[in-house]
């Protein structure tokens, strides 16, 4: 009988061939954002999501803080929605969600509207709702994810954010040309770094299966971009491990 294949693996191991073509591509990938960022001659972001798309995005932030040079806030719908979105009224603000159809960002992109404001929803799937509520709705780049705990859409997320920042931030000066080549460079070394991790994976869960299989909690700890992984590894292990994951 023929081994059978976890289709959240196969997502997880396609993730670094997309990201590549996605640095290679990321003037493309990244114009539509970029255009409306610099043409508003913003000072700071707004980012509005939750769950894996907040820790997709808090992976960047830091990155996006030090390319662009501005301040960059992660918000959940919730939060922006019916308490702080008096003092991010002025910001870039966008909302993200991989499915297109989170209630809580739809709510979102209508509090958007109501101020006044240009409705930006990100999302991987361009035919979800999303197209019903946002004024501009943009496709950040994972191409197909059907597996509803989304793996390659998180690491994607936070690639594009990075992209953005470093477009934006050698468009508006920031940034010279000879960093933001160099930061391009890194950014797919990380990636084959990535395959190598992914390429010793399977003996080290071999090896250590009686610990991983019986742990009744965890604490994941990191700072800065890790702080998004760890946050993302903590909500992974709660919904499949069922265990108290806390980053």
């Amino acid at each position: 009988m023929a081994e059978k294949k976890l289709l959240m693996d196969e997502y997880v191991r396609s993730a670094p061939a997309q990201a590549l073509k996605n640095i290679e591509n990321s003037y493309v990938l990244t114009k539509q954002i970029a255009d409306i960022y610099i043409e508003g001659k913003y000072t700071s972001v707004c980012i509005v999501a939750s769950g894996s798309s907040r820790n997709g995005t808090e992976a960047a932030v830091d990155f996006m803080r030090r390319y662009m040079g501005v301040s960059v806030e992660v918000m959940t719908p919730f939060t922006f929605t019916h308490y702080n979105n008096d003092l991010v009224k002025d910001n870039f603000i966008v909302v993200v969600s991989q499915s297109g159809a989170s209630t809580n960002s739809i709510d979102a992109l209508k509090k958007i509207k109501e101020m006044g404001k240009t409705a930006i929803g990100i999302t991987a799937n361009l035919e979800n709702d999303f197209k019903d509520y946002a004024d501009i709705e943009i496709d950040y780049g994972v191409v197909e994810e059907k597996e509803p705990y989304v793996t390659k859409g998180v690491t994607l997320l936070a690639l594009f954010f990075m992209l953005f920042a470093l477009e934006a931030g050698k468009r508006t000066g920031h940034i010279i040309e000879e960093k933001y080549e160099e930061e391009k460079r890194q950014l797919k070394e990380a990636f084959k770094v990535y395959e190598k991790v992914l390429a010793v994976l399977p003996d080290f869960i071999d090896t250590h299966i009686k610990e991983l299989s019986s742990l009744q909690r965890m604490f994941l700890c990191a700072a800065g971009g890790a702080y998004g992984a760890v946050c993302e590894g903590a909500l992974k292990a709660s919904e499949l491990l069922k265990i108290l994951a806390v980053p």
